[in-house]
């Protein structure tokens, strides 16, 4: 089978050539028929802006009532010749200060069973239904970037893939 026909592929911030303005915040993925959601961060031009990633399980689509939840990520440097990987690193809720740098891949991993494992650990228990990834930015410098996110481990894998996430 096609890659597309196991995974569902998802816009979460369309691309921009200024993309960390304004905080921005994915719409809500959810994870209601998918074992797991790769987030891929691509930087291209404007290579001076910087700022932290951090990931949220949410209880509703809204979202309100989130909660900030670690995760795993690699980064990737392109070029046109090479493609160099970091290894994998794992950070708290607290986020993933990024560094200054065009043409690179954050990739981002995060398991369903960890976004509804942060909902049940929050102060006020709740059942995930999504995870959202902001983007807080730190440094203003206009960045041309874009999100996508994967979600694998389909319950419904082929080209049909319901287009109601929620």
């Amino acid at each position: 089978m096609l890659f597309s026909d196991q995974n569902a592929i998802v816009v979460g911030l369309q691309p921009d050539a200024d993309r960390w303005t304004g905080n921005p915040q994915t719409d809500v993925i959810s994870i209601k028929n998918a074992d797991h959601v790769t987030f891929i961060v691509s930087e291209g031009a404007g290579g001076a802006g910087y700022g932290t990633i951090t990931m949220q399980a949410c209880p509703n689509f809204t979202p309100t009532g989130t909660v900030d939840m670690g995760f795993r990520y690699r980064l990737t440097a392109t070029t046109v010749t090479e493609v160099t990987d970091e290894a994998w690193a794992s950070v708290a809720a607290t986020g993933l200060l990024t560094t200054a740098g065009a043409n690179k891949l954050i990739v981002i991993e995060v398991d369903a069973a960890e976004i509804r494992a942060a909902g049940e650990k929050h102060t006020t228990p709740f059942v995930a239904v999504g995870v959202a990834l902001t983007m807080t930015e730190t440094d203003s410098t206009a960045v041309d970037a874009v999100i996508l996110a994967v979600l694998s481990g389909l319950r419904y894998p082929g080209p049909a893939y319901p287009s109601n996430l929620a």
